[in-house]
Parts: structure tokens; sequence; C-alpha cells
């Protein structure tokens, strides 16, 4: 990629950790730019001599606009993900307001590409899915906040495609790899001080994606962009690498192969209708609390539904449009991520 210099918001969190690994590796897909991370959380130290660090939050428009002016690229990873402790102004502030201030500044400081990081949580339909493609609508009502928000900040960044500014949205499946803080942490603490509870009958089936191979998406439709293809640019784009599999088989062979000691598959099972309840429950005691403690709920009425149904896409798309191919092979993403979670 022949970028002088790259702005990753959210650059200190879990994906955009893995984009720094990808830029700063032997990728060959990858000339070392100059790289700032935007971030209001603390970058890990092994960065600091390496990239360009500001405490910063999409909020504040004028600490964002002195960050971007200047930049060829902006990768858009920063956003809250909520399940029902926070404030429903406070989700929207982030990832619509603060998208809204990122397409701005970009515009205004001569940003030439901005890749944002969507999430298949805006198009969830609620109800089964096999094997779809990015003609998938939005639908009309979301179950949550955080997936109107995504929904939102997606068509956003979409809309915001010029001849000046070009934009591009990636929707990575359920992201997992090294420091996963969606999945693999909580299961691991299920694993450790119990219960260690599946739902449903391991029968349904959601897609997975290496967090490594998100972080090769972006810097793949980057890198096409600058090479002067702009087929994919004002789209937004599934990026996958495994055929779909269920969420427990996945994750149970992660945590086996990692050395935790998992109850039999066919026990410690429950209902999905039995676990919709208590996901109701969760959120309704986080709400309650919500004052005094922002808590996210271990379940989600929503997490339950998407657990239970059918969610199986495609990334043929990606693949034609920009040549979106994953870095890392299926057994490589598992090795590495054992690796790290290994007793």
């Amino acid at each position: 990629m022949n970028q002088e210099k790259i702005i990753i918001l959210g650059g200190a969190g879990f994906l955009g950790k893995a984009m720094l690994r990808e830029l700063f590796s032997d990728n060959p897909m990858v000339k070392t730019p100059r790289v700032t991370v935007f971030d209001c959380g603390p970058l890990d130290r092994e960065w600091e001599e390496r990239v360009t660090y500001v405490k910063g939050d999409i909020r504040d428009f004028t600490a964002l606009a002195d960050a971007l002016r200047g930049a060829d690229t902006v990768f858009h990873l920063a956003s809250v993900v909520d399940w029902g402790s926070l404030n429903k102004n406070d989700v929207y502030g982030v990832n619509v307001t603060g998208t809204e201030n990122v397409i701005r500044a970009c515009a205004e400081g001569g940003v030439r590409l901005l890749v944002y990081t969507g999430s298949l949580d805006a198009i969830y339909p609620g109800k089964p899915v096999i094997d779809g493609n990015e003609s998938l609508p939005y639908p009309e009502k979301h179950p949550n906040m955080y997936c109107k928000s995504k929904a939102l900040a997606e068509q956003l960044v979409l809309a915001a495609d010029s001849r000046q500014l070009r934009t591009v949205a990636i929707r990575p499946a359920g992201i997992y790899g090294e420091g996963d803080p969606y999945h693999i942490g909580s299961l691991v603490t299920l694993a450790e001080k119990g219960p260690y509870v599946r739902i449903g009958d391991g029968s349904s089936k959601c897609m997975h994606v290496y967090v490594g191979n998100v972080a090769a998406a972006h810097l793949q439709a980057a890198g096409s962009f600058f090479e002067g293809n702009t087929k994919h640019c004002g789209k937004v784009y599934f990026a996958l690498d495994s055929p779909g599999r269920n969420f427990f088989e996945f994750f149970d062979t992660i945590l086996t192969a990692a050395g935790y000691k998992l109850p039999p598959p066919d026990k410690a099972r429950i209902s999905c209708r039995l676990m919709y309840i208590i996901g109701s429950l969760a959120e309704f005691f986080a709400f309650l609390l919500k004052p005094f403690i922002k808590k996210q709920p271990k379940v989600s009425r929503f997490a339950v539904t998407y657990t239970c149904n059918d969610f199986t896409l495609t990334s043929a798309r990606a693949a034609e449009d920009f040549g979106y191919a994953p870095r890392y092979s299926e057994k490589e993403a598992f090795n590495r991520t054992v690796a790290y979670y290994i007793r």
C-alpha cells in the first residue's frame, strides 16, 4: 500500500492491535507507513516507539480533525459495543455522532480513503439466513440501540463516498483470536468458574472470522484502492474465512485444545426458549443497575436469538471486487488462538 500516513481510530482495541500486527509484519501487501493510533484507551507498550499515539474521543471533533488532517487513509474501528448496560444516548453518540465527526474530519482534512468497520448486527433479521450476501436489507426494526447505531453509521459512511473522499465498509463475522474480549474471554471465565452451559441443541450455524483476517480485509481494501481500483468504493463487504459452524462447537474446540476442561457436548445444555427468558431478565437487571454500575449482562435476548438461528453468509463479492483473501488459514488461525489461551 503506497500510503504515507495512516490513522487507526480505535487502534488500541482488539481489532486495532491486529491491524498494527499486520501493518508491521512481513506482509508483502504492506509498505510500512507512518501510523497514528487515535483512541480513548491506552496503547500497549510494544507499539509506543513504532506509532504515534493520540488519546482522544471521536465525539470531540476538534481533536479528531487535528489528528486526521493530512492523512491518506483512515481506518474507523472505533465503536461502543453494548448489550444493555449503557445509556442509549452514549451508544448513539459514539457510534453515530462520532462517525459523522469522522466523515466531516476526513472531508475537511483531505483524507483520500475511509475504511469503516461495520457489523453483522446491523443487518441481522432475527430469523434464519442461509448463504446470505451483501444484498440483505437492513431490518425495519432493530433489537437494540447498538444494532441500530451500527446500521446508521454504516449508511452514513457509504453515503459519504465521493470523488474527493472514497469510502468502503467491512462487515466481519463474529471476530475471534488473541485477546478476544467478546467470545473467548467470557467462555474462559465460564470454563474456569462455571457454569459452562451451551444454548440450544447444537444444530444452528453462524459465522466466525479470525481477527488477523479481518485486519487483512481492511488492508486489502485500502491496498486495492491505492493501486487504482475503485470498484469497491461506496459499498459494503462481508469479511469471512471459514464455513458456518455451531457457536459452541466452534469455541469448544478452541478451549479444549487450550487445556480447559468442558462438560460433554451432550450435557450442560439449556433450551433456546428458556435462555431467552433468562436473557430478558439479565437485560432488565442490567437496566435497573445502570445508574450505579455499567456492567454488560452475561446473556442477552439478541445473543440467544443469534446463537439459536442459522446465519450463514458468503464473502464472494469481496474477493471479486478488491481481491479479499484470508491471510491465515483456518488451521493457522486456530493454532495462533490456542497458543494465546493455552493453560
